[in-house]
């Protein structure tokens, strides 16, 4: 039997994922693609440089996303609001220029 802590972790981790995934699809529809070499950190210092405005919301969804990816450490649902927060107004900061 699994436990229901597991199963809610699961289910946190794979909303962050979503939502970088959602990142990677959006910045490449704008010829902003991630590069094959590239790290999640050095990616979103290469698009500070293309989209600065949205410094702060690159930088909150690149941190957890990568804590969970290398660190293995899954995010709770305070943090999945901010992240979602963050990708909505990183959208919405985009569609304003």
């Amino acid at each position: 039997m699994v436990a229901k802590e597991e199963i809610d972790g699961e289910a946190t981790a794979r909303s962050i994922r979503a939502i970088y995934r959602a990142l990677l699809r959006w910045t490449a529809g704008r010829g902003y693609g991630r590069r094959r070499e590239e790290t999640p950190y050095e990616f979103k210092e290469r698009l500070q440089q293309k989209i600065p405005q949205g410094e702060l919301e690159l930088s909150g969804i690149t941190k957890a996303y990568s804590e969970l990816r290398y660190g293995g450490e899954a995010p709770d649902e305070e943090e999945i609001a901010r992240v979602q927060g963050d990708w909505a107004t990183l959208q919405s900061k985009f569609h304003t220029q």
